[in-house]
């Protein structure tokens, strides 16, 4: 069985200020080696790290080692995650470079479509998991569940090859209606919107 790990880095950060957010330092490796380590972990034979050509060249010296592969990000993450997806897998594990998470996240997954879920009450900044389906960014108060972490089947990427989809977040529902999914809560998920939230990260790591 080949694991396909998934990590889309090619972000401008314009809210961070053009900043590598994948590349702060959280402990004594990097969110984006986090990230690696976690699919690692998980199990992936290879994992291709979605980047652009300004920063393949700090992405690669950070993950000599690694097996890992460079591809070029494209026009929006679900055309990202689909150029990802041609490298053909049994299994895909997905994660953003920019967050910290637990390194076991995917490490006890099953079924076609797995969720990693977080508590947040923040939900306007994250795909919230509500009443069955993923709502991107829509939410403005109270507390939810948003995804993190997630991996889903071949049978799941053959579904969506040919379909096209405006967003991720339509592939993802569509995955949803058809083929359900199996949810584990995370005990922690730090996106890193803004300094602000990389500040009280490293202050409690």
């Amino acid at each position: 069985m080949t694991r396909l790990g998934i990590i889309p880095a090619g972000g401008k950060a314009e809210r961070f200020g053009g900043v590598m957010k994948e590349m702060l330092p959280c402990g004594d490796m990097t969110l984006l080696e986090r990230c690696v380590s976690a699919m690692e972990r998980a199990g992936a034979d290879e994992i291709v790290v979605l980047t652009t050509p300004e920063k393949i060249a700090v992405h690669a010296r950070a993950l000599q080692g690694n097996n890992v592969t460079f591809r070029l990000s494209r026009g929006t993450l679900w055309a990202s995650m689909c150029e990802a997806m041609n490298f053909g897998a049994d299994e895909y594990l997905f994660a953003m470079p920019d967050t910290y998470f637990p390194l076991d996240a995917l490490k006890d997954r099953f079924g076609n479509f797995f969720m990693g879920l977080f508590r947040t009450d923040t939900p306007a900044r994250f795909g919230v998991y509500h009443e069955g389906q993923i709502w991107d960014k829509y939410f403005e108060s109270g507390e939810y569940l948003a995804w993190g972490v997630l991996s889903w089947s071949r049978k799941v990427a053959n579904f969506w090859k040919g379909k096209h989809y405006d967003n991720h977040t339509c592939a993802f529902n569509d995955a949803l209606r058809n083929f359900g999914t199996v949810v584990a809560i995370l005990y922690f998920y730090n996106d890193m919107a803004s300094f602000s939230d990389y500040r009280k990260l490293v202050l409690n790591v």
